[in-house]
Order: structure tokens, then sequence, then C-alpha cells
């Protein structure tokens, strides 16, 4: 320290013999000059190269896709073991439309470089400085300009249609087949219209007229309707007593078993009077049971014919019968 500043200072003594420091111009010059030489020296050391495009070119680069170019002629030996970084001389931002994906030698003089651009238009990439992971700059590109093209449609662009685009194919049916489909659709239709017709009549049938009101009998009205109509034909056809009284037994069974929830159209008698036995019906019920089935029993398995006044009380034993046992409302 002391040595440069006796290089930079030089002490002189004046007339009364006393010291004085004064800077020491020469020396000064001479060691700017030798920074300055060192600097510029040190600069224009770092070698500057091209970029150019891969080799087939693409014909045209869209946003988002890779431009792949290459520094060429530089010595690349040396830099496969090297790790870099490759930084521009701008920052990434919102306003800069390009970026640096990778970087990687490819043989011994020739490093690719792929840059993407972020959008359309005219892309200026300034210079580019190959890094060592120290820092220390290996080398430098030139600027590089290329166009970027938009992926979408540009305003007033009429996009051609392929050339090979084909119109739609029409396929005809045989006049025959379509005869046939005619008429099978018809079918199909005047089916489905008869159904609905015999749909409403249903309906219409089922509905209760204006002012009437439906009410479901019990099987105590059903079996005295019955045999009212029954003894009203028995004037008309005399001659069929053997059907009248078979009808009329038939009616009181299916009554007694609805009644009282047993099969009593296929009971005989005996088994009849059994059964209602067990269900705790009253004796003089069961008497008057036992009565009507003999009657009706006598006509049906025998050669005896009735008189007007037998079947007339035939009759109105059955219906007094159920009379006695119906449920009441």
């Amino acid at each position: 320290m002391k040595q440069l500043l006796n290089f930079l200072w030089k002490e002189k003594k004046d007339a009364s013999g006393i010291k004085i420091s004064k800077p020491n111009l020469v020396s000064i010059f001479v060691m700017f000059v030798g920074l300055a030489n060192y600097t510029f020296a040190d600069e224009s050391s770092i070698p500057v190269y091209d970029l150019e495009w891969e080799t087939p070119r693409a014909e045209k680069i869209l946003v988002g896709d890779p431009a792949k170019l290459f520094i060429v002629g530089i010595d690349a030996r040396n830099l496969a073991q090297e790790t870099m970084a490759l930084k521009s001389s701008i920052e990434l931002d919102e306003a800069q439309s390009w970026y640096v994906r990778s970087i990687s030698v490819l043989d011994s003089n020739r490093i690719q470089v792929i840059i993407v651009a972020l959008s359309s238009g005219l892309i200026e990439v300034p210079e580019l400085i190959l890094r060592k992971s120290d820092g220390t700059e290996l080398a430098r590109t030139k600027s590089f300009n290329f166009q970027v093209e938009s992926v979408f449609q540009q305003p007033g662009v009429k996009k051609e249609p392929p050339p090979d685009a084909l119109a739609p194919l029409k396929i005809e049916f045989p006049s025959e087949l379509k005869l046939i489909i005619i008429i099978l659709s018809s079918l199909v239709g005047i089916i489905l219209l008869a159904g609905l017709i015999v749909w409403v009549k249903k309906i219409r049938q089922n509905r209760p007229r204006s002012g009437e009101i439906k009410v479901k009998l019990t099987e105590g009205q059903v079996a005295i309707n019955g045999l009212n109509k029954l003894r009203a034909q028995r004037h008309l056809r005399k001659s069929e007593y053997k059907r009248i009284y078979f009808s009329a037994s038939e009616l009181v069974k299916i009554y007694l078993g609805r009644r009282f929830r047993f099969d009593a159209p296929e009971a005989t008698t005996e088994e009849l009077v059994a059964e209602l036995e067990k269900l705790a019906v009253s004796v003089r019920i069961l008497g008057d049971v036992s009565a009507l089935f003999e009657q009706l029993d006598r006509v049906k398995f025998t050669d005896y014919v009735p008189s007007d006044s037998a079947i007339d009380k035939m009759f109105d034993l059955a219906i007094e019968v159920v009379n006695k046992t119906r449920k009441r409302l």
C-alpha cells in the first residue's frame, strides 16, 4: 500500500527544506491506461455468434410453437461438460413476447436454442449470453428477429374448404320398399285409431250418467236380484223348472260362500250345513237352509215336477235365507 502511494504521490522539499506531497500525474495516467486496456481486452475476448434456423425451416411459426435455432460455429467440445444457463439482456415480464425454453449441446460445434413465442407479430430477440454455473460468460449471440402468426383466423380472410371435400351422398330407397313402408305405417295408424275408439267407448260406458250414483252391491243384494230375475223367467218358461232350480241353488250357494268365506258352490247339502254349524250360525237359519236345499235337491235329482205354488214357496224361502244372513249396511 505504501509503495502504491509512493507511486501515485511524490514528495519534494521547498526552499526552506519542508517536504511537500504532490500527485504524480504521470503515474496516475499510466495506471488509468492500463486498467482501460484490461477492461476492453476482457470485453472483447467474449466471442459473438449468429443464430440460424434449423434446416429445413418450418413454413410458419404459430404462437406457442417452438422456434428451433442453432448457434453454429461455436467450439462446444469443452462446453458439453459445463452446466450452462441462458439469460437474455432483458428480464421476462408482461411486455416480453417470448421466452427461452431450453439450450442443449448437440455436437462439437452446434448448440441448440429453443425459443417459444407468446404473441403474434415480429419477435425481436436481443443478444443472449451463455454463462457457466458460476456466472462466468462463455459466449454471446447477435440479436435475432422472426415473424410469428396467430393460431386464430385473421378477420377478413376467407377459409378455403379442403380440396378433397365430398358432398353428402344421397341414398335412394327402392320404390317397392317405399310402398311397403307406407302400407305398414297406414295399418299401424288404423290399429291405433281403432284401439283409441274402443278405449273411449269403454270409458263412456263405465262412466255414470248425469244424476246417477253408481253403488257397489253387496253379495246379499246380488243374490236377491238374481233370484228375482230367475223368478220372473219361470212364468215364461214353465217347462224349464229343472234349470230354474239348478240356477237358484247355484245363486244361494255362491252367496253363502262369499258371505261366510268358504267353498260353498262345490259342497253337497250335508257339507254345506256342516260348514255353517262350524261357523256358529243359529239353529233357526240352519233349519231354513236345510229345508231350502231339500226342495231344490228333490227337483234337481228326481223326476218330481213342482207346482207353481211350490216354485213360489221355494223362491220365498231362498230370499228369506239371504235376508236373514246378509250383512247389514
